[in-house]
């Protein structure tokens, strides 16, 4: 079928134009999908659309036939890209794979997205979840990738966070480090992360301007993964991911521990 190129920038642009007003007419919210639009409902979301319908039709157009007879076109155009949580909602809602929402998806992002979108909730949040699902097949999927790049996300250098800021190794260090560190586990419907603070601090110290005190260490690294539920008992660090909390044994607790205790001891010999 061939493009009439006017008839489609003619409707695109009133399109653009009527989001702008009905923004200031109907309170529509537009904004960040980071910043606050991902705890909307998808409810919420499709009464702002109607709207938007509505007010087209005002004007001839039917958002609905445009996008089936241009849809091609639409999905490539700048204009139509994540300038606005809306604009990208109205995309996901006409087609569930092509309208990215955010713009990029959670599986393409750097580590240091899974961290930040954990601490912000949106497992918790309707709209949050379809961004997430638009990644992986289930929510569980989402908990393993999330509990294995968690760590790695907190040493990118994309983070804001105290630790992340004084490290100063490669990807492949913060890698090693990580390995060597920490253990992931799943329990029902969630993973637990271990971590043996004082190896994390012993080989963090290694590529870091920082001069931590354990104290100051695990005060600052509990700081940088709040508000993400965990639990410290005898120097090991347990961060919960997928549920708030998960009780093991005291005879798995130490079997996690003594297992990370061989990694430690290793490291003070290589010293």
């Amino acid at each position: 079928m061939k493009v009439e190129k006017f008839d489609y920038n003619k409707t695109k642009n009133l399109i653009i134009d009527t989001i702008s007003d009905i923004e200031e007419e109907y309170d529509v919210e537009n904004g960040n999908f980071q910043f606050g639009y991902y705890k909307k409902t998808y409810d919420e979301v499709k009464k702002d659309i109607d709207i938007l319908i509505s007010e087209l039709k005002k004007n001839g157009v039917n958002l609905s036939d445009f996008f089936k007879l241009y849809k091609n076109e639409i999905y490539k155009d700048y204009n139509f890209e994540s300038h606005s949580a809306f604009m990208d909602a109205i995309l996901y809602y006409f087609d569930k794979d092509k309208g990215i929402l955010s713009g990029v998806k959670l599986e393409d992002s750097n580590e240091f997205e899974f961290l930040i979108k954990y601490k912000y909730g949106y497992y918790n949040y309707d709209m949050g979840k379809k961004f997430i699902l638009q990644s992986y097949d289930d929510m569980d999927a989402y908990y393993q990738d999330t509990a294995e790049k968690l760590l790695l996300g907190l040493l990118s250098p994309e983070g804001r966070n105290n630790i992340g800021d004084e490290f100063t190794g490669t990807k492949d260090n913060a890698e090693n480090i990580v390995e060597k560190c920490s253990i992931v586990k799943q329990y029902d419907n969630g993973f637990t992360i271990f971590i043996h603070l004082k190896s994390f601090m012993t080989e963090l110290s290694k590529y870091s301007m920082a001069k931590y005190d354990y104290s100051m260490f695990v005060d600052t690294l509990e700081s940088d993964i709040d508000p993400i539920p965990y639990r410290i008992f005898d120097d090991l660090m347990q961060i919960f991911i997928g549920y708030t909390v998960h009780k093991i044994s005291l005879e798995e607790f130490n079997s996690i521990k003594n297992e990370l205790d061989v990694n430690y001891q290793s490291n003070i010999y290589n010293l």
